[in-house]
Order: structure tokens, then sequence, then C-alpha cells
């Protein structure tokens, strides 16, 4: 018996071409109906969530990778980096003149130096190069992420940072990590690029994983009665702790080890089809 459903946002619950399908509305309405309570889980802050995601009947938001917890309208967690310390790593990155990208993920606002910029908007190209123009004017209107170099109206004294995202050397890495005091950050995923590496780096509190365990004590709710979709790296440490995870077909290979089925991707009905596999719809 399950009593709360966990979805991850790109890639799950949503495509990010098309957006999100009839079918998975149809799923969530009917799971409403049943009693289930229904709840993000993304590595988006809670300000870019896109408007069709909010749209729907959602009960709980778990945001940031963890930084950030809402349930039914009440903030349960709201985590941020160290002020000092985020202008230190903000001064040591704006510093560098090699191929080091980097954002700076705030609640409402993310800054990107500009080989940030360009990784992501070529990324954006080849995931919509065969959309017609009126769907590529679907995705442009619905994305709350503006593309575009402001690292320099970044802030760390005003702004506060609940995830860096960094394209860079493991010297890089190391830096910054030694900007921070021992076990104060974690590593959400990680993964070769190109000749850099990846990394997203979080608070060592804050993960997916941790703030479903949070949210389940929050509402009393056993651990076992949750099922969880997700298919990514940062979904690891959800898909971890839950009584079920689903894995979604053509993530990343490295969840599906942690799955306990695969169902198929957004465009293809995927959450419908698997909750209607195990009765739940």
């Amino acid at each position: 018996m399950y009593r709360i459903i966990f979805l991850d946002i790109d890639g799950t619950l949503r495509d990010e071409t098309y957006g999100i399908p009839e079918t998975t509305k149809t799923a969530i309405k009917m799971c409403k109906e049943s009693g289930y309570y229904i709840c993000l889980c993304t590595g988006r802050s809670i300000g870019t969530i896109t408007n069709d995601v909010l749209d729907l009947e959602i009960d709980g938001i778990i945001a940031g990778g963890g930084s950030y917890i809402e349930f039914h309208n009440k903030v349960i967690k709201k985590d941020f980096f160290k002020k000092s310390t985020i202008e230190a790593v903000s001064f040591y990155l704006k510093d560098k003149n090699d191929k080091t990208a980097f954002t700076f993920e705030t609640d409402d606002i993310v800054f990107m130096n500009e080989e940030a910029v360009n990784i992501l908007s070529s990324l954006n190209n080849e995931k919509f190069k065969l959309l017609t123009k009126e769907e590529k004017i679907f995705v442009k209107n619905n994305e709350k992420i503006i593309y575009q170099e402001n690292i320099n109206d970044f802030n760390a004294r005003v702004h506060k940072v609940n995830k860096i995202c960094l394209w860079s050397t493991e010297e890089v890495l190391k830096k910054i990590t030694n900007i921070f005091t021992e076990n104060e950050i974690q590593l959400a995923q990680s993964f070769i690029f190109d000749s850099r590496n990846y990394y997203e780096i979080i608070q060592s509190n804050c993960n997916k994983g941790q703030a479903i365990i949070s949210l389940c004590n929050y509402l009393n709710i056993n651990i076992n009665e949750t099922i969880a979709f997700g298919d990514g790296r940062n979904d690891i440490d959800m898909l971890k702790v839950v009584g079920t995870a689903i894995g979604i077909k053509n993530g990343s290979k490295e969840i599906f080890q942690y799955v306990d089925s695969i169902c198929e991707e957004p465009k293809n009905d995927g959450i419908y089809s698997e909750l209607k596999r195990r009765n739940i719809i």
C-alpha cells in the first residue's frame, strides 16, 4: 500500500521538449482521488519549476535537490550555503580565464558565466533541433531559466545559493571543496562531460533522499509506503530510500541498479502505464 508518490520533473514527469503528457495529468488526478499524496522531487530551484508543472494538483514540492521542502503550501525546509563561503567561491571562479563553466542557483534565478551559457545553449539546441517553430515557442514560453551571461549581476551578500553546477577539471573542484568546511558539501551527481567533468554541488544535509525521509517523518508516513519515479543520476539518492523505485527507460544507466522496475518515457505514457500495471490507478 502506497501513500505518497514522488516524481522527478525533467525527463520523468515532463518531456523537456513536449511538456507533460495528458495521460500523466490523468494519472495524477486519479491518484489524488484515491487519496495518494503527489510530490515533486526535483533538482530545479523552486522558482524555476515550469508553470505547467505548478498547475498540476501537487501536494508537496522538494526542490533545489533537497534544500527546499514544501507541503500544502507550508515551507518545511529552506536551506542555503553560507554567504561568506559562496563569496569566496564566487571570487575564485570569476577570476578564472580558462574553460571552467559554472552556475549559481538561487530560488528564482540561475546565474551563469559565458562558458556555462555556451554549454547549456548547445545542449538545448541539440534537444530541440527537430521541433517546429510553434513547438520551440512553446518550450521558450514555459522555461523560466534565462540562458544568458549574468554572473556579474551575482552578489553573494544578496543572493542566497542552494546549488552550484560546475564544468571543470578535478583540480578546480578540489580547490572549491577546500573553500568549504569539512563535510559541508556533497555531489548530487558527477560525470565526464567533454574534456572536463560535470559536478552538481549541494549541501551535505540536502539531497533528494534525505528530503524524502524528512517529509515522510513530518507526515508520519512509513518510508515503505512511498514510490518514486526518476531518470537521472541526481535521482539515485531518492531511488535508494523509497519503498519502490521506478526508473525511466533511456534514463541514465547508473540509476538502473537502484530501481525495482523500468517504465516508458514521458512521451510514451510511462507514469500512467506503470501506475496502471501496479493497480494504483
